[in-house]
């Protein structure tokens, strides 16, 4: 008579940070359940469940990823089966202070101190986000939203427009996002823009302006958030 076994093999591993081998982990806890079942239906086939649960803090982001292998093997009458699967988690992002969660998108905070815009720009990038960059509906709405909010800060300095993140870095009129990304026409004033000003600052509408680059105005840091 054949004889079949089965051999679990299963590894689950929750990436939570990078922790060098000089570093003890976090001593924060996960809540995970992670169970692998396989069964033999009435055609031979074999099939694999992958059962899992993990406990969040409310307002944590974040999934599981699993990888699931089968490996077969015959020897004789004896055929082992092995099943390797894995799961990942990335830890939730956590942003520096000041970002506001906006509708679970992205997180978002407004430097109403004022910067040049190349000055702003580094700022951005050192709390690991960028320049607000208003080529959707959802970024034109986070740009009023938070002119409204700080509008009389945002114009104290005499100015109704905010750095974003576009530039003209050859100067030869060709603006594009700090991602390399032609501006698209639609996206300017009408007039604009402005020849000699390689900077782009953005009103409460998202009408986009060429502006002087030294110019001292507020502006929108953003940090993304994979979904």
């Amino acid at each position: 008579m054949t004889q079949y076994w089965v051999l679990l093999a299963v590894t689950a591993v929750l990436f939570m940070g990078d922790v060098s081998a000089d570093q003890c982990p976090s001593t924060s806890t996960t809540n995970f359940r992670f169970s692998v079942v396989s069964r033999r239906n009435i055609t031979g086939n074999w099939r694999v469940l992958v059962d899992t649960e993990r406990s969040m803090a409310v307002g944590e982001q974040g999934g599981l990823a699993f990888d699931v292998e089968q490996f077969t093997s015959r020897c004789n009458d004896t055929e082992t089966i092995q099943l390797l699967s894995s799961a990942s988690a990335e830890s939730p992002i956590v942003p520096p202070p000041g970002y506001e969660l906006v509708l679970g998108r992205s997180y978002y905070k407004i430097h109403n101190e004022g910067a040049d815009w190349e000055v702003a720009r580094q700022t951005c990038v050192r709390e690991g986000a960028h320049l607000l960059i208003t080529d959707n509906s959802f970024a034109l709405e986070v740009l009023k939203l938070f002119y409204t909010q700080y509008k009389n800060l945002i114009e104290a300095r005499g100015y109704t427009a905010l750095h974003v993140g576009y530039f003209d870095p050859a100067k030869d009129g060709n603006f594009i996002s700090i991602w390399g990304k032609p501006v698209s026409k639609d996206q300017w004033e009408t007039g604009q823009p402005e020849k000699g000003s390689y900077c782009v600052a953005a009103i409460k509408s998202g009408r986009l302006y060429a502006r002087k680059c030294h110019n001292i105005r507020s502006f929108i840091c953003e940090i993304k958030i994979d979904l």
